[in-house]
């Protein structure tokens, strides 16, 4: 919890917070889905992302390279701004084997108070 109070004393005005997002992690994930197939790394792939650019390279593995992919999904609401709400995508829930989401309370034992 920030104190509010000392960083206005300190002549912060303005606070804003921003939900960053990393570039280029979804080539990376296809990548390692494609390589990890063709060198016989995994049997299931575990892919915690909800990018339907994946789809591609999910399709590939698991047709071409018979690997299986489990999707893990998060349902999560933002009760202050819906539009933050994390779901999981139906896209990924029909072109995967195993699927699994996850909801606010699965995740609370792992976040930090």
């Amino acid at each position: 919890m920030v104190d509010y109070q000392k960083l206005q004393k300190l002549g912060i005005k303005k606070i804003t917070f921003e939900r960053l997002r990393e570039k280029g992690v979804d080539v990376k994930l296809a990548t390692d889905l494609i390589v990890g197939a063709v060198d016989d790394q995994y049997d299931t792939a575990v892919l915690v992302s909800s990018d339907s650019d994946l789809i591609p390279a999910i399709d590939w593995v698991r047709f071409r390279k018979k690997r299986k992919v489990e999707y893990i999904g998060f349902s999560i609401p933002d009760e202050e701004n819906p539009k933050n709400s994390t779901n999981p995508l139906i896209s990924l829930i029909a072109k995967t084997d195993i699927k699994r989401t996850l909801v606010k309370s699965d995740l609370q034992p792992f976040i930090k108070q």
